[in-house]
């Protein structure tokens, strides 16, 4: 396997604690990307400021590839450290019919021979993981038109991050949340996205997306606050 300068996009996939024999999932009867939308950024050489700073055009660039609107940014909000009111979230999501972004940034890892993860370049800087809940609402069915999409968010969100080279695809990774072995973890539907966005305040060891993008205990507990980024 040939290893690289930046960790492997495979960083997308949660870890689990623990092992079992696996069950057999059944997807769920909804859209693929009903529970949210789950981005990591391989970004090369950045700092936490930096990313910090950007968070309001990574949001500014996914509404506009979902909706072809682009949202002034000082109509867009970020708060640090403190998950707003359900109101504020509800609104966005309700009245705006727009999308609702939680971001985390990560340290990269030393890069590890046998493991062949890690970054040789980037392990005194960071990382973005995103959570995006409402984008099932302008996304297509048909799977053909949905890969197309993601793709063209990761060529819109590859403008704003530093990338060791610009190949989005495979420096960029978005999947959806709570399928396959997270089918039972990631439960998050319009009338509880606002408790599960509570999960690394009140119930920061379950497995599942928004904890390990928080970083909480079950995780590495780097503690770098959450952001949470959405339209005024």
């Amino acid at each position: 396997m040939k290893s690289t300068d930046l960790s492997s996009p495979s960083e997308a996939r949660l870890p689990v604690s623990y092992t079992y024999n696996k069950p057999t999932y059944i997807a769920p009867d909804e859209h693929l990307y009903a529970r949210g939308m789950f981005i990591t950024i391989n970004n090369h050489k950045q700092g936490s400021d930096t990313l910090y700073q950007s968070l309001k055009k990574q949001y500014q660039s996914i509404v506009y590839g979902l909706t072809c609107t682009n949202h002034s940014r000082n109509d867009i909000k970020c708060v640090t450290g403190k998950l707003p009111k359900r109101n504020r979230i509800m609104d966005c999501l309700v009245v705006n019919e727009l999308p609702v972004m939680v971001a985390g940034i990560h340290n990269y890892d030393t890069y590890n021979n046998k493991t062949l993860r890690g970054s040789r370049v980037s392990s005194d800087y960071q990382h973005l993981h995103m959570y995006v809940y409402g984008v099932h609402h302008h996304l297509p069915d048909n799977s053909n038109l949905l890969d197309k999409c993601i793709e063209h968010l990761k060529i819109l969100l590859a403008r704003h991050n530093k990338l060791n080279k610009y190949k989005p695809s495979e420096l960029i990774t978005i999947a959806p949340v709570g399928r396959g072995e997270y089918i039972f973890n990631d439960v998050v539907t319009p009338s509880s996205v606002y408790e599960y966005l509570e999960h690394p305040y009140k119930n920061p060891s379950k497995v599942c997306c928004i904890n390990y993008i928080a970083d909480t205990i079950q995780y590495g507990n780097n503690n770098y606050p959450l952001s949470y980024i959405y339209r005024r």
